[in-house]
């Protein structure tokens, strides 16, 4: 086995402030010194490399000389000391409220996972797949996250299941409730997609226009209707009305009884035909 050094672009204050929060979680489970593989900042290191790189968590814990369960379980409590020190929707809100962003964006995104076998019902009362997105045609889950103006996330909801409409989820999670507040006293307000339609009359989507913003003006008084056009003949040969028709019968053809049907030529295979046959074919009769 080859090993090789690598180097992780992250700052070593990162690396302490995460294993830090290592340390507290293993007093937390009041966990016995020496009973880990790799200690709080080996563990720190393990997270961040997967944070940057994204990779196969059996490949990067065999570089940490670790399982690949214990890779997991590794990767699994860096993500809940990192969560549980994540701010809340309304404290992500005043913050961009006091960097003096002018908005914040709401959007959602389907995230692709494998297949899950979990059935709901829908408003019918036939069984479907609750991970299943039938806009994306994939099974993943849906996330919500509000956004500073520059793309970056200040705060995401939990994942929900994939057939969730954006909308309905930012209702369930009273996302909408919050970004109401912000509006009305941060006076920051929310951009959002044509997913969002009909939330906010007074917030409007990109794009679109609200009526309240252009109300519909009043016809003025006193106008008088167009006048109505009068239609040119159109540009045909017209004939005189004392010029009778020519051929008073029908333009198409007429079945005539003492005609009888004349019989369809056959269309024979020529490597099939015999050469008396195919002069036969050739005379004037057919």
């Amino acid at each position: 086995m080859v090993t090789y050094r690598a180097m992780l672009d992250v700052s070593e204050e990162l690396v302490q402030y995460l294993a830090g929060l290592l340390t507290a979680e293993r007093r937390r489970r009041k966990t016995r010194t020496g009973t880990r593989a790799l200690t709080c900042r080996l563990q720190a290191v393990l997270i961040l490399v997967w944070f940057r790189k994204a990779e196969d968590p059996a490949l990067l814990g065999a570089g940490f000389r670790v399982s690949r369960a214990t890779a997991y379980r590794y990767l699994a409590e860096g993500l809940t000391v990192l969560t549980a020190q994540a701010p809340d929707l309304h404290q992500a809100l005043r913050r961009a409220a006091a960097d003096g962003h002018a908005f914040v964006i709401l959007d959602g995104k389907v995230f692709r996972t494998d297949r899950c076998a979990q059935l709901t019902t829908n408003r019918d009362g036939k069984p479907v797949h609750a991970w299943y997105s039938g806009k994306h045609r994939c099974f993943g889950g849906n996330i919500q996250a509000v956004m500073r103006p520059d793309g970056l996330p200040l705060w995401t909801s939990p994942v929900t299941e994939g057939r969730t409409h954006d909308l309905t989820m930012a209702a369930e999670l009273h996302i909408l409730a919050a970004l109401y507040w912000a509006a009305d006293q941060l006076g920051l307000p929310t951009l959002a997609d044509l997913g969002y339609h009909g939330t906010a009359p007074r917030h409007p989507h990109p794009g679109q226009t609200p009526h309240r913003q252009h109300p519909a003006h009043p016809r003025p008084t006193g106008l008088q209707p167009a006048p109505t056009r009068t239609t040119r003949p159109r540009r045909t040969r017209l004939r005189p009305a004392d010029r009778p028709v020519e051929s008073p019968t029908p333009h198409h053809r007429q079945p005539q009884p003492h005609r009888h049907p004349r019989p369809s030529r056959p269309n024979p295979d020529p490597l099939r035909t015999p050469l008396h046959t195919r002069a036969l074919l050739r005379s004037p009769q057919w």
